[in-house]
Parts: C-alpha cells; structure tokens; sequence
C-alpha cells in the first residue's frame, strides 16, 4: 500500500467515503422492503439488492463530493501532498460511484415493473441531491435539510415504488413520510453533530450551518431535540397501531447519555456515537414495524 507523508491512500480513501454513515442509507432500504411486504405483500430480493446498490452508490458518492470540497477549502489538511492526493483520489472515486449508481439503476429500470418516468425522476432527485449536499451547500443548513430529506422520505418511498411497482400501493404517501420520519431526524443529528463539532472552523471559513446560526449552547439544545424526537414520534405511533412499536425505546438511555455528552462539550466522537445509536435504533425500529 503507498504511503503520502503520514497518511497511507487507503486511509484517505476510508476518511473520504464516510462509511460510517452509510448507516442512514442502509436502514431507510430495509424499512421500505418491510412497508411493501407488510402492506402490499410485495418483496423482490433482487430488486432490493439493485435498489441498495443505488442508493449506497449515490450515498457514497455524494460523500466523495463533500470530502472533496473540505479538502479543496484546505479545513483539516495540512500537508499539501496529502491535500493533492485526496483531492485527486475523490474526484475519481466519486466519478466512479456515480457511475456505478448508474448502472445500477439502469439495470434496475428494466427489471422493476414501475414506470421508468417516475423512477427516473426520483433517482434524478437523488443524484442532485447528492450533489448539492456534497458541494455547493456543503457546510449550510440547506444542504443538511436536503441531506435529511433524501436519507429519510425520499430513500424510503423510493424502495417502497421499486418493490410494489407503483405508486398507488396500499401504503400512502403520508404514511411513507410518517414511517420516515424517525430516520429524517437521526440523519440531522449526525450533521448537527458535525456541525457541533467543527463550530469555530465552520464561523471562522463563513460557513452557515445550524449550529453556527444558534451557537454553541443552542446547537446542544438542538442536538437534544433531533435525538429525543424520533422517540415522541414512537410514541404516537405505537399508541395509534401497536405497541410492539414501543421496542426501540430501549434504545432511550443511550440517546440521554449523548445529549449529556454534548453539553459536557464531548463533541469530537458524538458524530459516530450517534450513527451507532442510529444502527441499534434503526434495526429494532425495523423490526417492530415488521412484526406489529
């Protein structure tokens, strides 16, 4: 393996691809498989696999889109050789995994029984999704709010179309937004935490994230709400269709220990903590909508 100054290339490539957070991609496919078999009694394992693979593909190279900006704005590189190397290792890596998504869905457009207009639209919406978030509003509170939007609503109904066929399946759009909305607030927990995190860079490069907008005092206030709220939503909905959706409650003091945490100014490791509540949270979230 090549080594540049202190940093081998594949480490810069695992730090590039984030895939820690592949997570928020991960769990809104499995959701949206367990809608359609649960409501539509609908599931295609190979359509479930090409709909991963695009998903993930668009996840990781939107990923390479945004570790390419933050090495280009020089924010936490200080070897020039090292910034160089990653530079040029994201543009080929994210070239390529938006290549790959592609492929992906296009073999996926012809096996999938859905119309390919409206299939099309969605994954269009997703790449420039990707993009955006990645790029232009790299470090900015719509970026973080379209990232949200995609890792939440927009994955799950996009796995829920592919594996019924259409849009008019037994399970509303409303109701698809509802299921999604725990995911939508775990994903802007782990950018606001992020965010937390890199607060005096993010003020100091001019950048306008939530947490800058707030300060340091706010963005823990609102780090407590992203992560206490997919909980509220629980809530509500094991009250109005079945309790074994309470499950993921178990999760609820690990959830208090990170907010804790984020006032005790603990932020360098909150991104990744979050992400593994995320996991726990997501598997049990599944599986009690599963078998309620």
């Amino acid at each position: 393996m090549p080594f540049i100054g202190n940093t081998g290339t594949f480490a810069i490539f695992l730090k590039s691809m984030q895939p820690w957070t592949f997570p928020a991609s991960i769990l809104s496919v499995l959701l949206g498989i367990c809608l359609a078999w649960k409501h539509d009694s609908k599931f295609n394992p190979l359509n479930s696999f090409l709909t991963l693979c695009v998903i993930l593909l668009t996840h990781t190279a939107g990923n390479f889109v945004n570790s390419f900006y933050e090495a280009q704005s020089r924010r936490f590189f200080v070897s020039s050789l090292t910034r160089r190397r990653t530079l040029e290792l994201n543009i080929h890596c994210g070239i390529w995994s938006y290549f790959l998504a592609t492929i992906a869905f296009t073999t996926l457009a012809v096996l999938s029984d859905a119309q390919f207009r409206q299939e099309f639209g969605v994954f269009a919406i997703g790449i420039l999704a990707s993009l955006l978030h990645g790029g232009r509003l790299n470090n900015n509170i719509l970026g973080e709010l379209l990232a949200c939007g995609t890792f939440g609503p927009l994955s799950v109904f996009f796995t829920y179309f592919e594996q019924v066929g259409t849009t008019h399946g037994q399970l509303s759009n409303s109701w698809i937004i509802l299921y999604s909305l725990p995911f939508t607030f775990f994903t802007e927990a782990i950018l606001h935490s992020q965010s937390t995190r890199d607060i005096d860079v993010d003020r100091k490069a001019g950048s306008r994230t939530l947490a800058v907008i707030v300060g340091q005092h706010g963005a823990c206030q609102l780090n407590t709400f992203f992560l206490l709220f997919p909980y509220v939503i629980i809530v509500l909905m094991a009250t109005s269709c079945s309790p074994i959706i309470y499950i993921p409650l178990i999760t609820l003091p690990f959830a208090l220990n990170l907010c804790k945490a984020c006032f005790q100014g603990k932020h360098f490791t909150l991104p990744k903590r979050i992400a593994f509540l995320d996991v726990l949270f997501g598997l049990l979230y599944v599986l009690s909508v599963f078998v309620s």
